[in-house]
């Protein structure tokens, strides 16, 4: 789980200045105070209060209190409590079985939302610009990973949490492309791999997260660039200057992309999707973290995508598709998180009309819970995913059969699959994507491996059988949900998929 955000950890320096009121301070999130004149030497004072029990007086001491939180405004105009702060966000990944992948600040203000080019360097919390920065990201690490005998460690036990979170990943800026961007970035990455030196039980786990440019357009491979200082050309320089020995020591790269749902078809197949022809060793080969995607009307590669509006069934089922992607090339893509996760519903609609963004995994009020199609998307990969990916294709089609279909004009694939091996349960999963709306009958082949009589299955299939359908909470309630049931296979065994429809055939092998 990516968390706070994005852009929410950059803040705005658009209004002239070098403030960092408007940055998400990880810091203030539980509760630090700014002391001595190193970002090393703030604290964390205690927090007394007295309960009255019945005329029996006692007093509690904690730390990290959501009364001691400072408060700030963030770039998007409103005012951040901290009540949800960095602890609690690590207690939600640890309680939902997450990895934690934090974001800071890398000392540079936003440049692509709403500072509209006019980023610049920060000033940090003791005013020593990217100094203030690179050490606050240190002690975020020793916070989530140190034990008691750790300065952040020991404030982490005295909250309520004696052991260590496993923090495997900490990513540096957010969706930040030029040179100047590069030169703050380097600062931490020379500051990690002397920690790292220094105390590897804390921080030698730890995989930096490099950020890069706002679109698909910036990935190396996707459609033409238009900003010429992006992730590669930065370790590329890096390399050159002999700080390190291969570009995937500069780190993981966060790749972020919101597309129409038929970029994200397009883009799913082995011919067009970019990780395909990724480099696998050398140099220049490197990893991926795919830090922000989902399917929208933002930007549109293929077509104007109107057809089909955010969080449909069709957006799912084309972010369903692009997973199979995603998994197949798992040697690349080290991890991915759909975005946004959370928004505000007003208990009839997806959104109350106030959100800044039209599409989110969840939607709440004060109390219940919206599932989007979307979601049961990514629930049905993460419960299936496996830990290596098979080699699997589509092949002796009937000549009946069309493998293409017409959508908004383009040529588009109808099913779209991925197969994988779970190592601990022994289980053949396979995947497989319906995005058309003909009913399809296929053969799933084994290649001769010996599996059990019976397969569990989970299928997510539209209630009212369109495409455009989505889930509410007024009237209609959930279109799209999971069903599940058991199928008996064989090493070749045939099943039939439904119009626009998901599912997911766990084989158990002998």
């Amino acid at each position: 789980m990516r968390f706070p955000g994005g852009c929410i950890i950059e803040g705005d320096a658009g209004n002239g200045g070098a403030d960092t009121k408007e940055v998400y301070d990880w810091k203030n999130s539980i509760g630090a105070v700014q002391n001595g004149e190193n970002a090393g030497d703030d604290t964390i004072p205690a927090f007394t209060y007295s309960v009255d029990n019945e005329g029996k007086l006692s007093e509690t001491t904690t730390y990290g209190e959501w009364a001691t939180r400072s408060n700030n405004y963030d770039l998007w105009g409103y005012n951040m409590d901290y009540g949800l702060g960095f602890y609690e966000y690590c207690l939600l990944c640890e309680s939902i079985g997450a990895s934690p992948v934090p974001i800071v600040n890398c000392g540079f203000s936003d440049q692509g939302g709403a500072a509209s080019g006019s980023a610049r360097i920060l000033n940090g919390r003791h005013n020593k610009q990217v100094a203030d920065y690179v050490q606050d990201a240190l002690n975020l690490i020793e916070f989530a990973n140190g034990d008691s005998s750790t300065k952040w460690g020991k404030i982490r036990s005295d909250m309520g949490h004696p052991e260590p979170f496993g923090m495997k990943y900490i990513g540096v800026g957010n969706e930040q492309f030029t040179r100047t961007y590069y030169d703050c970035y380097e600062q931490f990455l020379d500051a990690f791999h002397e920690a790292q030196k220094q105390n590897p039980s804390v921080y030698g786990d730890v995989q930096p997260i490099v950020g890069n440019g706002m679109v698909f357009a910036d990935a190396l491979g996707g459609p033409p660039a238009y900003r010429a200082y992006l992730a590669d050309s930065g370790a590329k320089s890096y390399l050159e200057g002999g700080k390190i020995s291969s570009w995937s020591e500069y780190g993981v790269v966060d790749h972020h992309y919101y597309m129409g749902y038929d970029d994200f078809l397009y883009y799913a197949t082995p011919e067009q999707c970019i990780y395909d022809k990724y480099e696998r060793e050398g140099t220049t080969a490197y990893k991926v973290f795919v830090g922000e995607y989902s399917a929208n009307d933002s930007v549109n590669y293929q077509s104007d995508s109107a057809t089909y509006q955010t969080n449909t069934w069709m957006t799912a089922l084309a972010e369903g598709a692009y997973m199979t992607a995603l998994e197949r090339n798992g040697d690349v893509i080290d991890l991915a998180a759909y975005a946004p996760m959370f928004g505000v519903s007003d208990g009839v609609s997806r959104f109350d009309g106030a959100n800044q963004w039209d599409v989110d995994m969840m939607y709440f009020t004060n109390t219940q819970l919206l599932l989007s199609p979307n979601y049961y998307i990514q629930q049905l990969f993460m419960r299936n995913s496996g830990t290596h990916s098979l080699k699997s294709e589509i092949t002796n089609v009937a000549a009946s059969y069309d493998p293409t279909m017409d959508l908004d004009g383009l040529e588009l694939q109808r099913l779209y699959q991925s197969v994988t091996y779970d190592e601990a349960t022994k289980d053949i999963i396979v995947k497989i994507i319906n995005a058309g709306d003909t009913r399809i009958r296929l053969n799933v082949d084994l290649a001769g491996a010996s599996v059990k009589s019976t397969a569990d299955c989970t299928v997510l299939e539209c209630r009212t059988g369109s495409a455009d359908a989505v889930n509410s909470l007024g009237q209609g309630g959930y279109a799209i949900s999971p069903r599940e049931f058991t199928l008996g296979v064989k090493s070749v065994f045939g099943y039939t998929m439904t119009p626009y429809s998901a599912i997911a055939i766990r084989i158990h092998t002998k």
